[in-house]
């Protein structure tokens, strides 16, 4: 009743997403573009498109390897997504980036940056638009027997716009900026033929509305090939980030993933998966109705069939589930989805 929508629904989305990719010696080219209409039975209010296009470019030039990045994406905030008593936001987020890997014998290192703009085009109270940067360097040995071990360093700034969007009294922010700094170490290794991981354990020091904090970001992946059919993932990440909500200073976030794959032959093939996460909004001075802690589980399972040379037919189930301390934004969804997929 708050936020004027139904408590059940069923909903009908239609896209298609068009991938081109364009290799050519020690040079690669890449597009992908892509649109998805969602309708409701109940909630007219929800309905909306989404769109979404990306492009990279990447050389190799002797020992080193760059890419270049650039995207735009035009979406809905899904309603299990939202943090503040709304039905629906409308977002544009552009975004950029450039990288640069080098190996030369036992030693490697690299170099990225990126920028970023997020607009709230529906002006909805409560969030507000942002601009980013990051950049980031590791240096580190190679080694087939011990693996691969890197020094990284991390810098990330976003800063809001001065005022809070729509807000029936302003609070100018004076251009306050949500910084991060990070150094830590990332290692990577291949543990006998069927198994694989990368980890990473960074150092943390936050700069955010309301003061200085200190943290932990890791993010930590296995890969184990159990059969020449089936393979297994897990995977763990943790990180403090930015937060669009104006009354608050960040986001501490958390999420294991496990996933499975088993290919029946040539042609068949099935996968199953579960996610978990957890979201803590920290600091600031939160409204009556704004999340603070929302927890978020899905399940799906899936399977595809290789019709012919080129076309691939894939049915899919999944079951979401989100738990949160204000229970107007507790959420649960099942759905089922055909996918229809072909190369030229």
């Amino acid at each position: 009743a708050i936020r004027r929508i139904e408590p059940s629904d069923v909903t009908y989305n239609a896209g298609a997403t068009l991938k081109f990719q364009l290799p050519s010696g020690r040079n690669v080219l890449n597009a992908t573009a892509g649109a998805n209409a969602v309708r409701h039975q109940r909630n007219k209010i929800l309905d909306g498109e989404d769109y979404q296009f990306s492009a990279g470019a990447g050389t190799l030039v002797g020992p080193c390897s760059g890419l270049l990045g650039a995207s735009y994406a035009r979406r809905r905030s899904l309603a299990e997504d939202l943090a503040l008593p709304v039905a629906t936001n409308v977002t544009d987020q552009t975004s950029g980036s450039a990288s640069l890997n080098c190996g030369e014998g036992a030693f490697i290192s690299g170099v990225q940056a990126s920028v970023g703009k997020f607009q709230n085009k529906t002006k909805r109270p409560g969030f507000v638009d942002s601009e980013s940067k990051g950049v980031s360097a590791s240096a580190g040995y190679r080694n087939a027997t011990l693996g691969d071990i890197s020094l990284i360093g991390q810098y990330s700034q976003v800063k809001y716009a001065d005022e809070p969007i729509n807000m029936p009294t302003p609070v100018p922010t004076g251009g306050q900026a949500f910084e991060q700094y990070g150094v830590g170490l990332q290692y990577a290794r291949k543990i006998g033929m069927r198994l694989n991981g990368t980890a990473s354990v960074l150092a943390t020091k936050l700069h955010a509305e309301g003061g200085k904090s200190s943290g932990v970001s890791a993010t930590a992946n296995l890969n184990y090939k159990a059969t020449s059919r089936i393979q297994l993932s897990l995977g763990y990440g943790r990180s403090d980030q930015a937060s669009i909500l104006t009354n608050t200073s960040y986001v501490h976030a958390q999420t294991i993933d496990f996933d499975m794959n088993y290919r029946l032959s040539q042609r068949i093939s099935f996968s199953a998966g579960v996610a978990g996460s957890q979201d803590k909004y920290r600091g600031g001075m939160p409204t009556p109705l704004q999340i603070r802690e929302s927890k978020k589980l899905a399940v799906n399972v899936s399977g595809s069939m290789t019709l012919g040379r080129n076309v691939q037919v894939a049915l899919s189930a999944a079951h979401a589930d989100r738990k949160a301390d204000v229970p107007i934004y507790d959420f649960k969804s099942d759905s089922v989805s055909l996918g229809l997929t072909t190369q030229f």
